[in-house]
């Protein structure tokens, strides 16, 4: 475990290290091209569909 004396080296290291740069990048573009909750109500949806019923 890191302590709070290791935190300024860490910071350090996430920030300028070419390949955790290139890893975060990468994770982005991955991340950004999902619909992030299109999965979520997919599976979701099938559960509430018999159980609710909404009357005006």
């Amino acid at each position: 475990m890191e302590t709070v004396e290791g935190l300024p080296s860490a910071v350090k290291t996430l920030t300028t290290d070419k390949t955790m740069k290139a890893r975060a990048r990468a994770l982005e573009e991955k991340i950004s091209s999902e619909d992030g909750v299109a999965r979520p109500v997919e599976i979701f949806d099938p559960y509430t569909k018999n159980s609710l019923q909404v009357s005006f």
